[in-house]
């Protein structure tokens, strides 16, 4: 599939990547609309039509927005299209340009990098279970396995995260790549082996191997420590490849994902700690700690922080006591306001890491300081005024200046008020003095277009089942097949459920896995794509979800046969036959809807 204008034509598979790249809270949230944490969504009073309430409603989960109150709704193109009056390939090019990607036509080069992606998966999950094999065998990994023993790692966590090692050797991987089936170019690419003077040689020799997952939970690259220390560098990371992207990917996102979703889903705030090392996050996930990823040693970045946004509401940075840890937790700091997150910062002792101090002290302790973890806002006073005695004025105008440019990058208008009547009691001058210098640096109030309010129409008891039905459905795609083995899209009686039970059915049957951001995307209606919008947000989740589909399939088969019966006697003319029709009619009434 792909999306055309007169001038352009974008690849789906591009689509779909600009948009799994795009946070749509943020973008919602920097058109000036205080969105605010409701569960598992965003609310904020509707930007489409003059209201008080919030009755839009953001999903961060499934990446889309439906107002309660107009029915607009869509994906994150739809709401610039429908916000900045963008058409839709002009939001798809802006929303690629701020994540960096690229949209080329279908040229050779581009053609022969998506020919290559799937063996390059292959390969990843080769060398997964290779690794793993080796710092298994009990003559070749022995060596690599005690080093994992006395730093505190169980079995169950070598397996949990599928620790490996790699020969000290010039030519194991790429014999064993080879055997395979495995060609040089394919494990050049995916950076398993380096070439010089024309000779291909093992790029990991003598390490233990940390498999890097997608937040999805496939091996895209690896890392691995040296075992000798002479081996340099102690670190070595998969270079770039079309499927690892240092900048982009976050060490244990993958399994942390899991527990962030679990405390959504309990109305818990969604806490992440965010540390430098491998071993940073290994230990704490083993001692119980599961909301921990790692930047794997590499710069934090500004897609890193897009994609803690997607799961995270809190960000708790907790990098090494020392000097270059105070330096990288500044760096990540600015960029993870950026993203509109509450942010706060572990202050370790000096000398310490997350490894080292959960081992010494247990994890009541290290959850006690992630818990207790200074705000950002008073960190960063804290950094800024410790360089220079503020009370003079020259210092206190510098300061002012520091702070300013870092409270510029808050977006939600009510912190940023918060954290300015604070900075203002510290350095002890005006708050108006900081908005004066605030506006200087751009900081501005977005004003939203209007349009009309329009309201749902109340229901019939037949399609309010229909509704019911389709809900169910959106919410397990894979009890779609017991409804097309007795309904056809045909039978729903409202026009619109009609629509959204096609595509459903279709796309079921087409052996498609299906989403419901996929069918929100794929809808060129408005109102329809609305409908579905609404049927997943204002679903009940009843506690079995099979059985209340086959119940609704039963009352949906009854009401269509007591139509047919009604019409059946209108059309009737003898009075036998009524009565017959009659007794069965009051059959399907008795064994109810």
């Amino acid at each position: 599939m792909q999306y055309s204008s007169n001038e352009y034509t974008i690849p789906k598979s591009l689509i779909d990547e600009v948009r799994d790249q795009t946070d749509i809270v943020q973008v919602i949230s920097e058109h000036g609309i205080p969105l605010r944490r409701a569960g598992k969504s965003y609310k904020a009073p509707c930007p489409f039509h003059d209201e008080q309430n919030p009755s839009f409603s953001v999903s961060p989960e499934k990446q889309f927005f439906y107002c309660f109150g107009c029915q607009a709704s869509g994906n994150v193109f739809h709401f610039l299209q429908k916000f900045d009056g963008l058409t839709f390939v002009e939001a798809v090019k802006t929303l690629a340009e701020r994540a960096g990607i690229a949209l080329p036509g279908q040229t050779s080069q581009f053609s022969r990098a998506q020919s290559t992606l799937p063996a390059l998966k292959e390969l990843n999950q080769f060398a997964l279970n290779y690794f793993h094999q080796q710092l298994l065998n009990s003559k070749i990994g022995s060596r690599a396995l005690s080093y994992l023993k006395n730093r505190g790692i169980t079995s169950k966590t070598i397996m949990t995260f599928k620790l490996g090692y790699a020969l000290p050797s010039f030519s194991d991987f790429l014999k064993a790549g080879a055997r395979a089936g495995f060609s040089q170019q394919v494990m050049l690419d995916g950076g398993f082996i380096k070439s010089k003077e024309g000779k291909p040689y093992d790029a990991f020799r003598g390490r233990i191997m940390f498999p890097i997952f997608s937040d999805y939970g496939d091996p895209i690259g690896f890392g691995g420590r040296a075992l000798d220390d002479d081996n340099l560098p102690k670190y070595l990371n998969s270079p770039e490849t079309l499927l690892y992207h240092k900048g982009k990917v976050l060490y244990n996102l993958n399994l942390a994902r899991q527990a962030l979703t679990l405390r959504a889903r309990e109305q818990k705030s969604r806490q992440v700690i965010l540390v430098e090392g491998y071993f940073d996050a290994i230990i704490p996930y083993q001692f119980g700690v599961p909301n921990i990823v790692a930047s794997s040693g590499t710069a934090f970045t500004e897609d890193h922080a897009r994609l803690l946004k997607r799961y995270a509401d809190e960000i708790v940075i907790m990098y090494d006591g020392d000097t270059a840890g105070l330096n990288a937790t500044q760096r990540g700091l600015d960029l993870l306001v950026k993203q509109g997150l509450r942010v706060k910062i572990a202050l370790l002792p000096r000398g310490s890491d997350p490894d080292n101090f959960i081992r010494a002290h247990g994890a009541d302790a290290f959850n006690k300081l992630a818990d207790t973890a200074v705000d950002f806002v008073d960190f960063q006073i804290r950094m800024v005024c410790r360089k220079k005695n503020y009370r003079s004025i020259e210092a206190k105008v510098q300061a002012a200046q520091e702070l300013c440019s870092i409270l510029s990058n808050i977006k939600n208008l009510v912190a940023l008020n918060e954290y300015v009547k604070r900075t203002a009691v510290e350095l002890e001058i005006d708050e108006a003095i900081l908005w004066q210098e605030l506006r200087k640096l751009g900081v501005v109030i977005h004003k939203p277009p209007k349009t009309f309010i329009k309201y749902r129409t109340k229901e019939k008891p037949r399609e309010s089942l229909e509704r019911q039905l389709l809900e169910c459905l959106l919410q397990r795609p894979d009890l779609i097949s017991q409804a097309t083995a007795q309904l056809n899209y045909k039978d729903f009686s409202n026009e619109n459920y009609s629509k959204i039970a096609e595509m459903l059915f279709k796309k079921s049957g087409n052996g498609g896995n299906i989403r419901v951001q996929d069918l929100i995307d794929d809808c060129k209606d408005e109102k329809v794509r609305g409908i579905i919008s609404n049927l997943f947000l204002q679903s009940h989740h009843p506690p079995n979800l099979e059985a209340n589909v086959n119940g609704c399939i039963r009352k949906l088969k009854n009401f269509i046969r007591r139509e047919f019966m009604h019409s059946r006697i209108a059309a009737s003319n003898a009075e036998e036959d009524d009565l017959t029709l009659l007794k069965e009619l009051v059959g399907l009434s008795t064994r109810g809807n």
